[in-house]
């Protein structure tokens, strides 16, 4: 009797072993829940960022100026596990990595706006010179380290700026007034870029000139593979190019369980 019983435990043993060894190699597929910092109280992700399939980015807030829930948090293998790396009095809107060590953040509150520069992977954060006497960076996109440009918004007003130098100097590049005023900026590379106002701005020289494309609406979310092929959300559909974004035809996505439409969508990513 010893004897089988230790023959149940020595083959129990094995098949545990196996099983872990399928599991670690072959995942469940489909979604599933990763657990953040239990550190952290209740608060809103703001903007995701992933360089890769392990190193990630978020960043939070909450539009409490008086809050501290401005959060950076960051993943090394691909989301099962996150770890806090700085916190502040901020409303973080935007993270972007060039590389594994250089990133940046934007956001603010009041009088706390800020952007921010790491050069080791996010464990270290330091203030860049942003544009003075702003209220809120809605908006940011890096096309490479010394070439940023912010969508920010005060009071009525909404203005994209270039910066050079890491931000060490700014410019004024688009001024719009009343409600079409810029919100949303994206560089699909050094020259094509697009701005929403409502309607959609594109340029096609580094931002020095914008053209309105009528009757295109603006954008929520947008991405390109490369200076021809983009998809852009816009009114909650999703729309392509095959022309740089000279022309844009709507795609229609499928239905489940009439949950989920074309006219649904917030966001899209792609794939690097």
């Amino acid at each position: 009797m010893e004897n089988k019983f230790y023959r149940i435990l020595f083959f129990l043993s094995i098949l545990l072993i196996i099983i872990s060894f399928d599991l670690a190699h072959n995942p469940p597929s489909g979604w599933q829940k990763q657990m953040l910092p239990d550190s952290l109280p209740n608060f809103q992700v703001s903007d995701m960022f992933f360089l890769d399939s392990l190193n990630g980015w978020i960043v939070t807030g909450n539009d409490m100026p008086n809050d501290l829930s401005g959060y950076i948090i960051k993943t090394t293998n691909g989301g099962n596990n996150w770890e806090l790396k700085f916190s502040d009095f901020r409303d973080y809107s935007k993270v972007y990595f060039l590389n594994s060590s250089t990133g940046f953040v934007c956001g603010g509150y009041s009088t706390r706006c800020k952007i921010a520069k790491s050069t080791n992977g996010g464990d270290n954060w330091f203030s860049i010179n942003g544009p003075g006497g702003q209220i809120f960076y809605d908006d940011m996109d890096v096309i490479n380290e010394d070439t940023i440009w912010i969508a920010i918004h005060e009071a009525s007003l909404w203005r994209n700026l270039s910066a050079t130098n890491g931000g060490a100097s700014w410019t004024r590049n688009i001024v719009r007034g009343g409600s079409q005023n810029p919100d949303k900026i994206y560089f699909a590379n050094n020259e094509l870029g697009f701005a929403s106002r409502g309607n959609l701005l594109r340029t096609s020289d580094g931002g020095n000139t914008w053209n309105s494309l009528q009757p295109e609406l603006g954008f929520i979310d947008i991405h390109f593979i490369d200076s021809l092929t983009g998809w852009r959300v816009a009114m909650g559909a999703i729309r392509k190019t095959t022309d740089g974004g000279l022309n844009w035809i709507q795609q229609t996505l499928p239905s489940i369980n009439d949950t989920i439409s074309s006219n649904g969508v917030g966001e899209i990513s792609k794939i690097k």
